[in-house]
């Protein structure tokens, strides 16, 4: 999907600490988007439950179809939820369909991200965890979070990756290194798979005029 406008997001510096190496490990089911992206969403409107798509799921981020959308599915605006997505090295822009955009009127009715704090992640892939739903994954946060502040439009947008993909690189094999030291029978070397993820939490919204649903439409990454 190519852009027609490209809207560059100020990124304004919100942490500083970076967590020691391997010192924070938490675990985390991913699903699997068509595009081979994983990615998870913390809520979503009428969801149908674990083994059906839901009409406003996740799932409707990567579908390359900006009439879908993910609405998440919590009390109010949706301050607080988040998308985990996949990216992977080297990707350095993050594009963006803000809104509901199956239509004008729907895009204005529904609520649109105002602003949002972006958060970097290694993954170390855990088979134990794992089933016929979700992959499961140790998760370990990188570096300082970035918020950032998106137009009210329905134009395509792009924020570019804010971090270092060589210093990312260099804390993932830090924190495998750690990781590998523990004695965590569920940490297996030859079966680990290394992945990062990208954080997209909801922290302010421009309101609908009708409904108070917090939706995005497609999220995808480019080089």
């Amino acid at each position: 999907m190519k852009a027609k406008r490209i809207l560059v997001i100020t990124l304004i510096l919100i942490l500083s600490a970076t967590a020691a190496w391997g010192q924070d490990w938490r675990l985390q089911h991913l699903s699997q988007s068509k595009n081979g992206y994983l990615y998870r969403v913390s809520s979503e409107l009428e969801d149908p439950g674990p083994r059906e798509f839901g009409r406003y799921g996740g799932h409707n981020l990567f579908d390359q179809n900006p009439a879908t959308c993910w609405a998440e599915g919590a009390g109010g605006p949706g301050l607080g939820e988040y998308v985990f997505v996949e990216v992977r090295p080297g990707e350095r822009n993050i594009h963006m369909m803000n809104g509901y955009h199956k239509s004008q009127a729907l895009f204005e009715k529904n609520n649109r991200a105002k602003d949002l704090v972006l958060s970097m992640y290694v993954a170390l892939f855990r088979p134990d965890q794992t089933t016929e739903l979700f992959e499961g994954y140790d998760i370990s946060r990188y570096g300082a979070a970035k918020r950032v502040s998106l137009p009210d439009s329905m134009q395509p947008q792009v924020i570019p990756f804010p971090w270092d993909w060589n210093d990312i690189e260099r804390f993932m094999d830090k924190a495998y290194d750690a990781k590998a030291k523990t004695r965590d029978l569920a940490f297996v070397p030859q079966d680990v798979q290394k992945k990062y993820l990208l954080r997209l939490e909801i922290v302010d919204v421009y309101r609908g005029t009708k409904y108070n649903d917090t939706c995005i439409s497609e999220v995808w990454m480019s080089r």
